[in-house]
């Protein structure tokens, strides 16, 4: 007899439906708390752009911004409530908003990023993600794309992106990997539409959620249809977390302090892969009833995972210097923190005092002297974030070239320092308006700030040139007298235009009749007005390539035949400039003269020109280069005879 054994019918789980739900209540409302402070940093047109955000894919209508014919439309579980009529009313008066679209397209819609957040403001970009089948995308494209224009108008950057929940199930998807789903679980904002099924799991890892989620469809506590499956984020691997942080440091070029601390985190994944990831640790917040809005904050969260990081192991960043990257990142452009709070109270004991607080806040009102400190700190920030690169370029070779790319452009940027005429990095260097002093003492030139000296050099050209080239705009640049006055706004005037070649006339005062004449023969084409003679003393060059300049004073006869041989080379724009009112006839004369001369080097006909009591040919050499040839005493009357 044979004896079979029916398999037993499995038990329905006993899920609290009470305890299930409540968690997921405390999401919602969190979301909504988000979103809120979202519209609450906006002011104005950006604030009413957003409201109306979500309704502008509810409804395809031809009175509504984005409207495409046919596009999909209708948004799943979306009921308008009297805030959504009053948003849409704003831009389209006479529409009815209470008309049920006849479809139902759209899955959901998330703000992602730093929206309702510690860091963000005013100026922050919005990043929509638009949820429905991929077979939709491209009908819905062009009315995303058509809304993006118009909020940009509309002065608010809107940046969608078209997302299929089944993205992050594919294994074959190189792009929706378990790092972003990290981030859009613990940083995204439901605005409408079904919510993640993320919220109602019991556990985060693959196997919790997927027995949870066994379990949930089994109770009918959730059906397929009422939430979003975006699935476990699961352990990112060795190549993932590479290729993470060598983008998050190629991004630090941009926005060092958030990127900076993303590639810490990406660092303690490494490092620690037993540890649940950060988006577990919000969950498990969420599921102990923390309602603290601070607590829950994105970038409060990530540096307290960070500080919490077990020190078994060395990292890139001291916590000292992760507090620095936080503090920057949540008061600067204007963010304030409630002085009372438990926040503010935090940041004082870490050494912020309220004076450095507001510096931070208002980085135009900073002396430049402080701004310069800061650009120091962040670019040995900088500096170790690529260091930390290199090891991942060694753990995922296939990351190296991005790595050269990155310390490429790391070493076009000066430090502050740097005695080299090179522009710093622009993201560090906030819109500051400094009042300045230009000293000569002894043989050198100093800018000073209220009595600090910045930076030295051999002349005052060199160091405006520095604030030029960096985008420094003093309210006010003192000199030693009314001269340098006047030949420092004809440089500035010089310098503020691109070029490749720049030639600068006579930038020191004349010394007078007994100084140094070197063109004052009448057949001279620089010398003779009609009125006066016009003194080529001495020209400053300064070359453009590649973001740094070369700066070099030529003197002399010699030194004016150098700085017209580099003119005549120049492929690029030139420009001329003179020191005073005076120079303006010697400016254009050279013009003029420079003009005829890259015409025949051109043409490969020699070019000659008086200089002095000298006279010389200008022409092409065997290698392409212009070079000048003194022409002597009988070789010219031969040529005039």
């Amino acid at each position: 007899m044979v004896v079979h054994h029916l398999p037993l019918p499995r038990k329905a789980p006993e899920l609290d439906e009470a305890s299930v739900r409540a968690v997921a209540g405390r999401f919602a409302m969190h979301h909504r708390q988000r979103y809120l402070d979202a519209l609450g940093k906006l002011d104005g047109r950006k604030r009413e752009i957003l409201a109306a955000l979500p309704m502008f894919f509810h409804c395809n209508h031809p009175l509504l911004p984005g409207y495409q014919r046919d596009a999909p439309a209708g948004i799943r579980g979306h009921t308008p409530t009297g805030s959504d009529v009053a948003a849409i009313h704003r831009f389209a008066r006479s529409f009815d908003a209470s008309l049920r679209p006849s479809r139902q397209d759209i899955d959901a819609i998330f703000l992602m990023g730093s929206g309702g957040s510690l860091g963000h403001t005013a100026d922050s970009d919005i990043d929509l993600w638009v949820c429905c089948a991929v077979a939709l995308h491209d009908a819905l494209l062009p009315k995303l794309r058509s809304i993006e224009h118009w909020a940009l108008a509309q002065g608010l950057a809107v940046q969608g992106f078209l997302v299929d929940p089944a993205f992050f199930h594919d294994p074959e998807d190189s792009v929706h990997g378990p790092l972003l789903l990290d981030e859009f679980y613990r940083s995204g904002i439901h605005l409408t539409g079904r919510e993640p099924l993320w919220w109602y799991v019991s556990g985060t890892t693959t196997t919790e959620y997927t027995q949870s989620t066994a379990d949930l469809y089994a109770t009918r506590l959730v059906t397929r249809e009422s939430v979003l499956d975006f699935g476990p984020v699961g352990q990112p691997d060795l190549t993932t977390l590479c290729q993470a942080g060598m983008a998050e440091l190629e991004r630090a070029l941009e926005t060092p302090h958030k990127s900076l601390l993303k590639l810490a985190l990406v660092e303690s994944y490494l490092n620690h892969p037993e540890r649940p990831l950060l988006s577990s640790h919000y969950h498990q917040l969420l599921r102990d009833g923390v309602n603290d809005v601070t607590r829950l904050d994105t970038y409060y969260m990530l540096y307290h995972f960070l500080d919490a990081t077990p020190s078994h192991r060395l990292t890139t960043f001291s916590v000292d210097e992760l507090r620095q990257l936080f503090v920057r990142k949540i008061v600067s452009r204007g963010r304030e923190i409630a002085r009372g709070s438990q926040l503010a109270s935090e940041i004082r004991s870490w050494g912020f005092n309220e004076e450095t607080l507001q510096r931070l806040r208002h980085p135009a009102r900073m002396p430049l002297a402080a701004v310069l400190s800061e650009v120091s700190l962040v670019g040995e920030l900088l500096n170790k974030g690529a260091r930390f690169g290199r090891r991942l370029a060694m753990l995922a070779p296939s990351t190296r070239p991005a790595l050269i790319e990155i310390e490429n452009t790391l070493q076009r940027f000066a430090e502050p320092t740097d005695s080299m005429l090179r522009p710093m990095n622009r993201a560090l260097l906030p819109d500051v308006h400094p009042g300045l002093e230009v000293r000569r003492v002894r043989q050198q030139w100093r800018l000073v700030e209220e009595g600090h000296v910045l930076r030295s050099a051999d002349s005052w050209a060199e160091l405006l040139l520095w604030l030029t080239i960096n985008a420094i705009q003093p309210r006010a640049v003192h000199m030693p007298t009314a001269w340098f006055d006047q030949a420092a706004q004809f440089w500035m005037d010089s310098t503020s235009k691109p070029f490749d070649l720049l030639l600068f006339f006579n930038a020191l005062p004349d010394p007078g009749d007994d100084g140094d004449r070197v063109i004052t023969a009448f057949d001279d084409p620089l010398s003779y007005s009609g009125f006066f003679v016009c003194k080529a003393r001495m020209v400053w060059c300064v070359q453009s390539s590649q973001d740094q300049l070369s700066f070099q004073s030529l003197h002399g006869e010699s030194g004016v035949l150098d700085a017209l041989l580099l003119a005549c080379s120049c492929q690029g724009e030139i420009r001329i400039g003179g020191a005073a009112y005076e120079d303006s006839m010697l400016v254009q004369r050279i013009r003029n003269l420079l003009d005829d001369a890259r015409t025949k080097v051109r043409e490969a006909q020699p070019f000659e020109v008086s200089i002095g009591r000298s006279r010389y040919r200008i022409s092409s050499s065997p290698d392409g280069k212009p070079e000048a040839t003194l022409i002597t005493f009988p070789e010219r009357i031969r040529n005039h005879g």
